[in-house]
Formats: structure tokens, sequence, C-alpha cells
């Protein structure tokens, strides 16, 4: 758990710079509420611009991996603290590796998908 919570925490570090941090530079430091950079909305060119890097996209695909990682381990953990009953251990443990996976792999698509679907 330890060195996928590092690399997760790494990961934030790296999506922050990506996109919080321009995000936060665009509305509140330039004023600009829009969205609309040369008649284009921007968010859409920007994650474009992201992906292009095969590295940054292996990057993303490897911490999404072990974020999902560290969903199933944690989402069981967390009703196992809380004290779930014995009968529902077993929903909650599928409901828990199904959220782990789905939701991973729908980031990793992005990713990829962005990745291949460049105009260069």
């Amino acid at each position: 758990m330890i060195w996928s919570g590092i690399a997760i925490l790494a990961f934030i570090i790296l999506h922050f710079i990506d996109f919080w941090f321009p995000e936060i530079n665009t509305k509140f430091i330039q004023g600009d509420w829009s969205g609309i950079h040369n008649g284009v909305l921007r968010y859409f060119r920007e994650l474009q611009e992201k992906f292009i890097s095969p590295v940054r996209v292996g990057a993303y695909v490897l911490a999404f991996v072990f974020l999902g990682l560290h969903l199933a381990h944690g989402f069981t953990s967390a009703f196992q603290s809380m004290g779930s009953h014995a009968s529902r251990k077993k929903t909650l443990q599928t409901i828990g590796k199904v959220y782990s996976i789905i939701i991973p792999l729908g980031f990793i698509f992005i990713a990829i998908y962005h990745h291949l679907n460049q105009n260069h």
C-alpha cells in the first residue's frame, strides 16, 4: 500500500500541474470564465495536448492501475472498519471490485483515446 500510495500522490501532483493549476490561473488570475479561447472551447484542446507524450500517457495509465488497486483495498477496508454485517460482506466486496475496475478503466480510456487520436 505504501508504494501505491506514493505513486498516487505523485500522480495527484502531476494531475494538478496538468489540469488544476491552469484552470485556477485561467479563471481566477486571468479572469476568463468563458472557457473559450480563440473561438474554441479550450478544455478539449488542453486535454489533447497533455496526452501527446507516450511517457505521460504511460504515467497516467500506471497511476490509474495503482488507483484501482488502492480503491479495491480501501473500499473493503472502509466497510470493515465500520463493522459491516457478515451477510453484506460479499456484496460490498463485489461492489468495491467493480467500482475499483470501472472508474480507473474509464480514465485510462480517456488518456489512451486522446493519445491515439492526435491531430498533429
